[in-house]
């Protein structure tokens, strides 16, 4: 969920409080100097709806420093202490949500920025898999592989789907993933060609996800010329780990190929972002791989995005627990400054793909998906591009609730990220959880190392 539109809501309210205060005062023949004045009386204790700290608001320290953060809005305050906060600095902590109304339910202001999110047909994304075939054998690998390939007929349908669904977007993201989209990329090229005229400049991004292996020249032209403006590539570390972990079905390593590709993609006007997988068996390889980035002379000319691999499904063995999550994130955090990002989702009020009513994924034979990670299995279909009406899977995937409506989730200042986890995690790991406790450790160190991040982010070398 945007930020901006939970900001709207709120700063509505108390700005609907405070003239309505401020009119009252008018009527009875108040006259205040000034708005600082008027804000003065307000501070000073007589405004009648009064004012209470944000139940969302969370104490961190790190290395000695103070700091409170809003799990809604994502706003942070550096303090001397973790002192009651003052009504002093009323203005400004009711402009970064850490104050809010008194009689604000700051429970249903989160459902509501919630559900704006998950209706909103203003912003939509795509996400398309013009094949499921993949020829490498990556052992965190989630996604089902098959020998399905989008053909021309069904690309068509693809295009005249999206242009119907999405004619009254203000823009709308594209995302190419697979299996391998490079085995189909003329797929790409055709709905990108059919999109492009009827969306121009509302197509806000159209990224491939790939391995990098069939990124050859001509392809790399080709994505370029119908307006893919990422791709994304994983490396999962130097050559040395990646070797071992990512590589053909046959056995042979990839990081060579990958790396001759990479060199001739950064001439293009396309944004490369470089993904690291990062588990326990390869979380001591992201610093070698900075280094040999440098060496190379790639480092300032891609991204790299560090990604904790995620538990998705049961049957892999590489997933990161919530136990070990926290030494992995830590890695990241410790690595992260201006080219290097935490790929991971922020500790902070949003709305995925996989809750939108919107968004939708769509599989090589048409078959439409509610989530991008269910792409390929047929237990998450929720229709197909073809029909008129939506399924009774699609309606029973969107009025799945994430939590129960119980006093505990209430009044838990955690709720915000509860509330925009994983759909995916949510409805087949975290639902099956006998506690919070560990659900809540991990959103604390979530927190504390988002700070540290933003800190390196902003910092100078």
């Amino acid at each position: 969920m945007k930020a901006v539109i939970i900001y709207q809501v709120y700063l509505t309210t108390v700005q609907t409080i405070l003239m309505r205060y401020l009119q009252w005062h008018q009527r009875r023949g108040t006259i205040f100097s000034s708005k600082t004045a008027f804000y003065a009386h307000v501070i000073g204790g007589s405004f009648t709806m009064g004012f209470k700290e944000s139940i969302y608001n969370i104490r961190v320290r790190i290395d000695g420093q103070c700091y409170i953060y809003n799990t809604l809005f994502g706003s942070c305050l550096t303090c001397r202490s973790f002192t009651k906060l003052s009504k002093s600095d009323l203005p400004s902590l009711i402009r970064i949500h850490m104050m809010v109304p008194s009689d604000l339910d700051e429970y249903a202001m989160a459902r509501i920025a919630y559900n704006k999110g998950v209706y909103s047909a203003a912003e939509q994304s795509f996400f398309i898999a013009p094949t499921l075939t993949c020829d490498f054998a990556c052992p965190y690998c989630y996604a089902p592989h098959t020998k399905n390939m989008m053909n021309s007929v069904i690309a068509d349908q693809v295009a005249d789907f999206i242009i119907g669904v999405a004619k009254n977007a203000d823009n709308i993201s594209l995302s190419w993933v697979g299996g391998e989209p490079l085995l189909n990329w003329e797929k790409i090229y055709q709905i990108s060609e059919k999109l492009n005229p009827v969306f121009e400049e509302k197509i806000a991004s159209s990224i491939v996800v790939t391995n990098g292996y069939y990124l050859t020249n001509t392809v790399c032209d080709s994505l370029a010329n119908c307006g893919v403006n990422t791709i994304v590539i994983t490396l999962d570390g130097s050559a040395e780990i990646h070797n071992k972990r990512r590589v053909r079905n046959d056995g042979k390593p990839t990081f060579d190929k990958i790396m001759e590709n990479i060199f001739y993609a950064v001439k293009k006007d396309i944004d490369i972002i470089l993904r690291m997988n990062v588990d326990d068996d390869n979380v001591s390889y992201i610093f070698p791989l900075i280094e040999y980035l440098k060496s190379e002379g790639l480092f300032d000319q891609v991204h790299l995005s560090l990604v904790p691999v995620k538990q998705f499904d049961s049957k892999n063995n590489y997933t990161v627990q919530f136990k070990n999550l926290k030494n992995i994130e830590k890695a990241i955090t410790e690595a992260t400054n201006d080219r290097v990002k935490w790929g991971g989702q922020n500790p902070v009020l949003h709305c995925c793909s996989g809750a939108k009513v919107y968004d939708f994924s769509i599989g090589p034979e048409g078959e439409l998906y509610a989530c991008p990670i269910g792409i390929g299995k047929p237990d998450y279909i929720v229709g197909r591009i073809s029909q008129s009406l939506p399924s009774s899977e699609y309606y029973s995937w969107y009025s799945y609730k994430e939590t129960t409506n119980n006093e505990k989730c209430k009044n838990c200042s955690y709720f915000p990220l509860c509330l925009s986890d994983c759909r995916w995690i949510n409805r087949n790991v975290i639902q099956h959880r006998k506690s919070c406790s560990a659900l809540i450790e991990n959103y604390k160190e979530s927190i504390r190392n988002h700070i540290i991040r933003s800190k390196n982010e902003h910092s100078t070398d």
